[in-house]
């Protein structure tokens, strides 16, 4: 199959914890028009869908060939299912989310940044999560701290090996981002990129 300027059309594979679903882009769509793609595979809003290759965010401007995303690849959907997990959480418990300071509509209870200096979707999705972590750790006995379960490389080795074929090559920091989220890959995805944030 080819796009409209002719080119083969590249099939990139988009995998969330639970599912794998295939899509057939350009080679030189940009992430954006790829994100539309994904969304209409996954019935999700596409600017709540954050798409992660080799261990990086992808901004809506890049293009899948700068990215190096080639036919055949996988790319990681690590954020889809927030916005179905917060409706969930809104409709279970209403008052919860305000009362942590945090606006179930995608930001913080706090007044809205000015027009100039408005982060896009994916920010206020990445600091809503890092929100709710924060104050789920620190509202837990001992500290915020988990206990890791007895044997937490075998416990987590299916994580681990998601981490490793998504770009995550340090397997002790992986190791412990899954020991502190206990096990959910997605906030483990987080707190490895924040991480990294960090050290540049």
């Amino acid at each position: 199959m080819e796009s409209g300027t002719g080119e083969p059309l590249i099939t990139v594979h988009i995998k969330t914890p639970k599912n794998k679903e295939t899509v057939q882009t350009a080679p030189n769509a940009t992430v954006k028009q790829f994100k539309e793609l994904v969304s209409q595979k996954f019935n999700a809003q596409p600017d709540k869908i954050c798409l992660i290759f080799s261990g990086k965010i992808l901004k809506d401007d890049e293009t899948l060939d700068k990215l190096d995303i080639k036919d055949g690849l996988t790319v990681l959907s690590a954020m889809m299912q927030i916005q179905q997990g917060m409706q969930r959480l809104t409709n279970a418990a209403p008052g919860l989310l305000p009362g942590m300071g945090i606006n179930p509509m995608g930001g913080t209870a706090r007044p809205p940044p000015a027009p100039g200096n408005m982060p896009n979707n994916a920010y206020n999705m990445q600091h809503l999560m890092s929100q709710m972590v924060s104050s789920l750790n620190s509202g837990q006995p001992g500290g915020g701290v988990r206990a890791a379960p007895p044997n937490p490389e075998v416990a987590y080795q299916a994580q681990l090996q998601q981490l490793t074929q998504m770009g995550f090559v340090d397997a002790h920091a992986n190791l412990q981002a899954l020991i502190s989220t206990n096990g959910d890959l997605n906030s483990a995805i987080e707190r490895l990129l924040q991480q990294r944030d960090q050290m540049t």
